[in-house]
């Protein structure tokens, strides 16, 4: 398809003038937009006019400032025009397709192309003096060049062939062309010489320099001067016998983009959410109003009203890790935690414990399984044989083993092991020699995202991430193994056999109606405490909350009267994986955490977590799925309480924030503008500055779209070294007091299980928040966010028995919602004992 006819939409934009906001979308939600996140810019030749990106759109202002006129959409992924010498065309990078491309856009009738449209990375064009030509940096050799594209026949020629990456090419108006280098922690700004070789102009390694922009006439230039998260500056650089080379500002968020040059004395730029005019020579700056608007989707999700306790029995849904053995036609599989196996349409369960079992696969003969099973309390790799069900270990590592892979001749087993609580972290490759018992060696280490692992004859094949790279990576292993025979792996996509029956399970509740007579109740819809309350529970519901005395009472009572009763705990962003074993479910309860969202999960292992957890057959929370990917030939039964999606909740801040920090070879700048839209499918991607801010315009499109925002400060004091963690929190802090949408998300494990969410809400506290608001966040703000208010969130008579048993009074001191004593999940009552939980 030719990318100039798709639809760039997310959020639509209309002008503002100085009258009121025009035509609104139906499903729409207009808001004013005065400042910008990153803004870059570009001058017309007669300096009375600008063309800047604003929400990934391009809009035309007068220098003079008032309402800015839309050129391109918002939301079309624009940044980093340049205008040409004659004031006619705008040349623009453009994020589509996962990538970005180089655009141009006629002014005088507004239609716009694409200049490249390859499989890599365009971007940070410029015109050279005459208009001829675009030059640009492109990553189609592996590192960032610089490029030139020849308008008149669409030629191309590469300019630079150096080490590291080379960006922000900018010509002057004579014709020099300056660029920017990074090498490691080396960074130069380059002169690019008519012989093709490069002089090089400054050169620091405690700093980042890019964006060069010379002054009309040459001579000086100006350019971006930075520590990422930490400082963020513009310096000058003047050509001479002995150059000369000082900063311009301090105490400021410059952007990362070229400056505009309005006259040789005069210059704009962006920083601090605001475009600003300078003089050369002075310190004081004026501000260049700005006044747009923008409308994003708003319409809220449909509430989830299938009943979240359905009467079974249901068909598992969460078959996970098909293996077959092609000889004998056996297929292997895990569910419910457990291993299953299917000969010859029999289906007959493997392993029945409290245990998590994984990942099986089988030895060359049939004859045995070997998987991954925590039933020494860590994940290691064990072996159960077919015949007599005998089970056995075969590994003991130091951490956390996972993915056991067999060898075509049996002799060998490969797996990977982490430290963490899932494959996102660092993993090792290990190989197992099965006939001399002897420890795993390893083969690889620093694996991050590994999955689809795999043998190949004597190497070993894997999907993983280096730590700084945003692309996956093929990798391929040669092990010690000697003489392996055999072929290939075969094709792992297993079908589900027929069988006669799937394994089936039941949702867990209380076994007899019982009573929880309470001292104080804190609901989740008012500021304050009800007394004396006795709470009726019969099956998963809570039947009657009634004040002390005024219905019968069932033989069952449980006294509370010392304590204080609110509804469960509600997390609304978390990860998940099998390699943190049956402790995770537990983790959870422990900390009066009833409900979690699982974002970006592995669909059908989070199925069968939720259904292990749902059925009791292991404690934990009930699970909302958000997939990383939708699932594949999967229909959940109509009255599985399973729930899917996640309503209007955004990704987690401190997921999108860490993320640019860490991007050695990515301004943060950078970050494509993609917009919230309230929807679980468009989830936003929170653009931040070199700073770490976020400004008006982030801001407005999280209120306006009714998007629910993860808190997620804990993760973010958790990264307290990652550079620009102080204003990162500062802008969470910002978003939260001025959404109102706010629901509880720890991000774990970037903090710990169950604790992590504690530390969240002991951090809102910091920031002067209101415990009472503090609550109804974590309790009814996240069954709102997750669309599950009809359920659960709140303690009212109809609604899940999710509640939590605390002794102290979190409305005075919010760390004492810390001292929990029990915790109801779905009825059943588990009083907490240290690291156990036990009920009755």
């Amino acid at each position: 398809m030719n990318r100039t006819t798709r639809r760039p939409i997310a959020l639509a934009a209309v002008v503002v003038c100085t009258a009121a906001l025009i035509s609104r979308p139906a499903a729409a939600e207009v808001f004013d937009v005065r400042q910008g996140t990153n803004l870059s810019l570009a001058a017309n030749p007669d300096g009375d006019e600008l063309v800047i990106d604003l929400l990934g759109g391009l809009w035309r202002l007068p220098v003079t400032g008032g309402g800015a006129q839309l050129l391109i959409p918002a939301g079309s992924g624009i940044a980093q025009p340049r205008i040409d010498a004659a004031g006619e065309r705008v040349v623009f990078q453009r994020w589509i397709d996962e990538q970005w491309d180089v655009w141009e856009l006629t002014l005088a009738d507004g239609r716009y192309r694409a200049l490249t449209e390859t499989p890599y990375n365009e971007r940070e064009p410029d015109y050279s003096p005459d208009g001829s030509r675009i030059v640009f940096s492109s990553d189609r050799t592996g590192s960032y060049q610089i490029w030139s594209l020849d308008l008149a026949n669409s030629s191309v020629q590469q300019l630079t062939n150096q080490a590291g990456d080379s960006r922000f090419p900018s010509y002057s108006s004579t014709g020099e062309l300056a660029y920017a280098t990074r090498t490691g922690l080396n960074s130069v700004l380059h002169l690019h010489l008519p012989t093709g070789r490069s002089n090089p102009l400054i050169s620091t390694t405690s700093r980042r320099l890019s964006a060069p922009s010379w002054r009309p006439g040459g001579g000086v230039m100006i350019y971006s001067d930075r520590v990422d998260g930490e400082a963020s500056d513009l310096g000058l650089f003047i050509e001479a016998d002995e150059p000369i080379r000082r900063r311009l500002t301090g105490s400021e968020d410059v952007f990362v983009g070229r400056v505009a040059w309005l006259s040789p004395a005069e210059y704009v730029y962006a920083a601090d959410g605001q475009l600003w005019r300078r003089r050369i020579g002075s310190t004081e700056r004026e501000q260049i109003q700005l006044i747009a608007g923008a409308s994003v989707d708003a319409e809220p999700p449909a509430p989830v009203s299938r009943p979240l306790d359905a009467i079974g029995p249901h068909p598992v849904a969460g078959i996970n890790g098909l293996v077959r053995h092609a000889p004998s036609r056996r297929v292997a599989f895990s569910a419910l935690g457990d291993l299953w196996l299917v000969d010859d349409g029999v289906l007959t369960q493997l392993t029945n414990d409290p245990w998590i079992d994984a990942w099986p696969d089988f030895l060359p003969d049939g004859s045995a399984l070997v998987f991954a099973s925590d039933r020494r309390g860590v994940m290691d790799i064990w072996r159960v044989d077919l015949d007599d069900r005998g089970l056995s270990p075969l590994s003991s590592g130091s951490g956390r083993s996972f993915m056991p892979r067999v060898s075509a001749d049996g002799r060998y087993v490969i797996f990977l092991e982490t430290q963490a609580d899932g494959p996102w972290d660092a993993a090792a490759l290990k190989l197992l020699a099965l006939d001399t018992g002897t420890e795993a060696s390893t083969l690889a280490t620093g694996l991050y995202d590994a999955r689809d692992l795999s043998w190949q004859g004597r190497f070993v094949r894997l999907l993983a991430r280096d730590q700084n790279v945003r692309e996956s990576l093929r990798r391929v292993y040669e092990t010690d193994a000697e003489d392996l025979v055999g072929p290939g792996p075969e094709d792992r996509a297993v079908p589900m056999p027929s069988v006669s029956e799937l394994p089936v399970w039941q949702p867990a509740g209380a076994d007899e109606p019982y009573v929880i007579q309470a001292g104080r109740v804190f609901d989740g819809i008012g500021t304050s405490y009800n007394y004396f309350v006795d709470i009726h529970v019969e099956g998963q519901r809570i039947t009657n909350i009634v004040r002390r005395g005024q219905l019968p009472l069932p033989d069952k009572i449980i006294n509370a009267e010392d304590s204080t009763v609110l509804p469960g705990l509600i997390d609304v962003h978390a990860h998940h994986s099998s390699v943190s074993g049956n402790s995770l479910g537990s983790s959870w309860l422990r900390n009066g955490v009833t409900t979690v969202r699982e974002a970006m999960a592995i669909t059908r292992e989070a199925i069968e977590r939720a259904e292990t957890w749902d059925s009791g057959r292991i404690a934990g929370p009930r699970l909302v799925i958000s997939s990383a990917s939708p699932p594949v030939n999967l229909v959940l039964p109509s009255r599985s309480p399973i729930v899917l999606g996640g309503s209007g909740v955004a990704r987690s801040l401190s997921h999108d924030l860490a993320e640019q920090l860490q991007r050695a070879d990515e301004p943060l700048s950078q970050a494509p503008p993609v917009l919230a839209t309230g929807t679980i499918r468009n989830e936003p991607v929170f653009a931040v500055s070199p700073l770490g801010r976020s400004y008006q315009d982030i801001i407005g499109q999280l209120t306006a779209s009714g998007t629910w925002l993860p808190s997620s400060l804990g993760a973010l004091e958790a990264a307290a070294a990652l550079p620009g963690a102080d204003s990162l929190t500062a802008t969470i802090d910002g978003l939260i007091r001025s959404t109102g949408r706010v629901a509880i998300g720890s991000d774990a494990p970037a903090v710990a299980y169950g604790v992590g969410f504690h530390r969240e809400l002991e951090l809102l506290a910091e920031h002067d928040v209101p415990n009472d608001q503090i609550l109804r966040w974590a309790t009814a703000g996240g069954a709102l966010a997750l669309g599950l208010s009809l359920q659960t969130g709140t303690l009212e008579a109809g609604k899940l028995a999710d509640f939590v048993v605390i002794d102290g009074d979190p409305l005075q001191d919010i760390r004492e919602l810390r001292q929990i004593e029990a915790v109801v999940r779905g009825g059943i009552w588990y009083a907490v004992d240290g690291e156990d939980l036990r009920t009755f």
